[in-house]
């Protein structure tokens, strides 16, 4: 696949995402410009685990869509120092649900080393994009 069909798709998304937002669906979208920020963090996961972007936005809550929003939660706190209420708005969920996810992925990392090394693996991922960005900027 090539660079031109990976911006497509990500626009796609970027797109689904806002239409969600549009709709009344889903959360105001503070940073979710194609390739930045939490937009990043949300792609990265939902292609990890294989869920749309849409289900991370939305109010479906299955156990595989609760893990992957559980893990952009948490890694929008480790890479992006964003703050519970931060992530609580842009997932449409209170703090205190936040708080929750967070804590499970970190219980989930302490319990196995496999998860551990993805989470790690994802952030790594993320902050590498980051740094490409702000050298092409």
């Amino acid at each position: 696949m090539g660079a031109v069909d990976i911006n497509a798709r990500r626009q796609i998304e970027d797109l689904r995402a806002r239409i969600i937002v549009l709709e009344g669906r889903g959360p105001v979208p503070l940073d979710l410009p194609p390739g930045g920020g939490f937009g990043r963090v949300l792609r990265a996961v939902a292609a990890e685990f294989g869920c749309p972007l849409e289900d991370l936005l939305g109010d479906r809550r299955t156990a595989e869509i609760a893990l992957a929003r559980h893990a952009a939660a948490a890694l929008g706190q480790r890479v992006l120092g964003y703050s519970l209420p931060k992530l609580g708005r842009l997932l449409r969920r209170d703090h205190t649900s936040v708080l929750y996810g967070v804590r499970r992925i970190a219980a989930l990392c302490a319990e196995d080393a496999g998860f551990a090394a993805r989470m790690d693996g994802l952030a790594a991922a993320i902050r590498a994009a980051q740094q490409q960005e702000g050298r092409q900027q």
